[in-house]
């Protein structure tokens, strides 16, 4: 092909489209840079690849277990924890200072926040005849402490409960054991937090305990929730709970018997004698019967208090030969609990032991059997002093005639 031939008409459309384009005006030509639409590069880590012994380890840990049919990392996420909460009854919290309340009579303290309020309470209405609570409020939450001494009738915790399920959420320390939190949830909220096994009692040196915490708040039951707050700051309360000595042990340690001035008393007719504190009055309308030995004021009542009772009727006379422990068996005596290895004046004898009642002290009551004879020698413990001390000496001086 002859490319000469094609020049000439190639210049004259050149030509032909700058003729247009003057006929048109000036042709105007953007000068200013264009927008930057590039983001500077992230920074970037590198990350070192996994070896292939730690993607088998990880493999092995994923892989579900050849029993359960879980793998480890589910467990991990599935498993719920449980605590033991302890409190510093020397460390304040978020709430405010401590302060400190205490119970001489029945011998126990707990610390609790300023921000909470306290109420000793007696209120048959609350749960039975002769309850004691100690009850401490954060507005309409209340942490109510049943208390009474160990073998009393008194009921010191509620039997019923409201809806929900009842969940175990770990343990606090309360008196050095760990106890249960059973909590109530309904809806999902946290309606009452009891403490111990349902329907148990927490048991210390002589004294149970009842604590539960629940809200009062006169609103639907739906809208009532503890809250954790509350609930930790309960725990902490529950945990500074101790046992202390009481008023009427701390009155007995300023008593100081001199066992030389005791005397001595025999009763002729019944043959019998033995040996009371030199300050006791000896008491009785018919001396045959019944005598009491009284001991002077001590604390809030007279101390000691000993009597020996010798009556004429049928339970006091049982056969000859019939045995102590037998007689006493077979009869209608309400005790707490009894024990026969023993001998008062070198007779077998058997204890029974009576609790203290909101309506009466506790007592140590003592038969023995001679002859014919049977004979009552009850140690009140008035007040609620006991000098085991002192009352051994007192049945050891009792010494029986060959009747």
């Amino acid at each position: 092909m002859n490319n000469k031939t094609n020049i000439p008409v190639v210049f004259t459309l050149l030509l032909a489209v700058v003729l247009v384009l003057s006929a048109c005006g000036t042709l105007q030509v953007d000068t200013e840079p264009a927008a930057t639409l590039i983001e500077p590069a992230a920074t970037l880590t590198e990350t070192p690849l996994p070896t292939p012994e730690q993607v088998s380890e990880e493999t092995d840990a994923n892989a579900p277990d050849q029993e359960s049919g879980t793998s480890q990392a589910e467990a991990e996420a599935t498993a719920v924890p449980t605590a033991t909460v302890v409190a510093d009854p020397t460390q304040e919290d978020q709430s405010g200072e401590l302060l400190t309340y205490t119970n001489p009579e029945h011998g126990f303290s707990l610390h609790y926040p300023s921000s909470w309020s306290l109420a000793e309470v007696n209120d048959e209405d609350f749960v039975g005849p002769g309850s004691r609570s100690v009850q401490l409020s954060q507005g309409t939450v209340k942490l109510i402490i049943g208390y009474r001494r160990f073998g009393e009738e008194t009921m010191i915790m509620g039997s019923g409960a409201p809806a929900g399920e009842l969940e175990l959420r770990g343990t606090t320390q309360i008196l050095g054991q760990d106890v249960d939190r059973h909590v109530i949830v309904f809806e999902g909220k946290d309606k009452v937090v009891m403490y111990g096994q349902p329907g148990t009692l927490i048991s210390a040196d002589g004294l149970e305990f009842a604590p539960r915490m629940d809200d009062f708040a006169q609103v639907d039951y739906g809208d009532i929730e503890l809250s954790q707050g509350l609930q930790k700051q309960a725990d902490l309360i529950l945990s500074s709970l101790a046992i202390i000595e009481t008023e009427a042990a701390a009155e007995l340690e300023r008593v100081d018997y001199d066992y030389s001035s005791w005397r001595s008393y025999t009763n002729q007719k019944l043959g019998y004698s033995l040996m009371v504190p030199g300050d006791a009055d000896i008491m009785g309308a018919n001396t045959n019967e019944s005598v009491e030995f009284v001991g002077p004021i001590v604390g809030s009542d007279h101390w000691p208090w000993f009597s020996i009772q010798h009556f004429t009727s049928e339970f006091f006379s049982p056969p000859p030969g019939t045995g102590v422990g037998q007689w006493i068996a077979s009869s209608s005596i309400a005790y707490k609990s009894s024990a026969q290895d023993m001998t008062i004046g070198g007779l077998p004898a058997v204890q029974l032991h009576v609790d203290e009642s909101p309506q009466a002290y506790g007592m140590d009551e003592y038969y023995v059997i001679n002859g014919d004879q049977l004979y009552k020698i009850t140690i009140l413990h008035a007040g609620g002093l006991q000098d085991w001390t002192l009352y051994d000496q007192f049945l050891q001086s009792i010494t029986f005639a060959p009747i």
